[in-house]
């Protein structure tokens, strides 16, 4: 803190330097830091909010991807079958029926097609806003998913991910600056010394005199000790408010990091399951297939196998996003 500069009309000029301040000036300065640190915590959670929406639109736009694929593959089936039953058609071996089913589920796959590349679209120019690009020049080149990986890899004990998590370290210092500012209306009640320097000019009977000289002074504020010692109070209270909020707010993080874990652990069940659905329902196509060539099954048969595939495909998608999602909200309320 610096000196007080005090110039006078008579000649006067006094420089007073704090010597003692109660700790106001430490603890302000303090003060000061913390407002800094704080600054850079909240700069790291405003962080974390893009971060998650990013993640967000990205997955959902692989996931949206990975659904068109799977539609392709069975546009792809349903024009073999829409020919093969033709030919059946044409040389009398079954009914038209059978060629207007398979024709109802080719517009069944169009028009899921045109909700998924809507969706796309809309998803797409979401994340080009957040991000600041320009839709016609953004694209996301996907092959297939990650495999998911076991929750295991990224655990980390519950008051580990506490202390990282920039929320808790908040807290941390929201605690720090209400005892500091407890000092600091402390420090207004206690006296105050100074050094100081002067120079006085006089101008007597024509004959100037100017004298320089060195002194200290101390200032006792008695006057607002009464008023002094109910702001004392006041911000005593709002310092164990601060330290009642830290620990209710700790307790919540705590439970909060225990559903995140156990939703990635759900979440990495259900990847594995759609893995299993897949792979049955893939085997269970091709047998329908190979049965329905050889007219031990029906077209309707078939064509329900193929469904089931299609819905597999999707589950696993969703599946694979979700479980991505939940994985960066568990790292991140684990403060990573």
């Amino acid at each position: 803190m610096y000196g007080d500069v005090e110039e006078r009309e008579d000649g006067r000029v006094t420089l007073v330097q704090p010597v003692f301040m109660g700790g106001r000036i430490v603890n302000g300065n303090k003060l000061a830091n913390i407002g800094k640190q704080v600054s850079e915590y909240q700069l790291s959670l405003t962080e974390d909010q893009v971060e998650a929406s990013v993640n967000q639109y990205y997955w959902q736009i692989v996931a949206l991807k990975e659904k068109l694929r799977t539609l392709e593959t069975l546009e792809t089936q349903l024009k073999g079958i829409y020919k093969d039953v033709k030919a059946a058609v044409d040389a009398g071996l079954t009914t038209r029926n059978d060629l207007l089913r398979v024709e109802l589920q080719q517009q069944d796959i169009m028009a899921n097609r045109l909700k998924v590349e809507n969706g796309l679209s809309v998803t797409t120019m979401l994340l080009c806003q957040l991000i600041g690009v320009d839709k016609s020049e953004f694209d996301i080149a996907f092959d297939d998913f990650p495999s998911a990986v076991s929750p295991l890899d990224y655990y980390v004990a519950p008051e580990t991910g506490l202390e990282n998590r920039a929320e808790s370290k908040l807290l941390d210092k929201s605690v720090e600056a209400a005892k500091l500012q407890l000092r600091m209306k402390r420090g207004e009640n206690l006296p105050s010394v100074g050094v100081g320097a002067g120079y006085i000019y006089h101008d007597l009977m024509e004959k100037d005199t100017d004298f320089g000289m060195i002194f200290a002074s101390v200032s006792v504020p008695i006057s607002s000790w009464w008023g002094g010692s109910h702001a004392i109070k006041r911000e005593k209270i709002k310092k164990q408010q601060a330290e009642n909020t830290r620990q209710d707010s700790r307790e919540m993080m705590l439970v909060e990091i225990e559903v995140k874990w156990n939703d990635l652990q759900e979440a990495y069940q259900q990847v594995l399951l759609s893995e299993k659905s897949i792979e049955s329902s893939t085997e269970n196509l091709r047998l329908n297939n190979d049965y329905y060539k050889a007219g031990t099954v029906s077209l309707s048969d078939l064509l329900d196998a193929q469904s089931l595939m299609q819905q597999s495909h999707d589950q696993y998608a969703e599946a694979c996003t979700a479980y991505q999602q939940k994985l960066t909200a568990y790292l991140q309320a684990t403060g990573r």
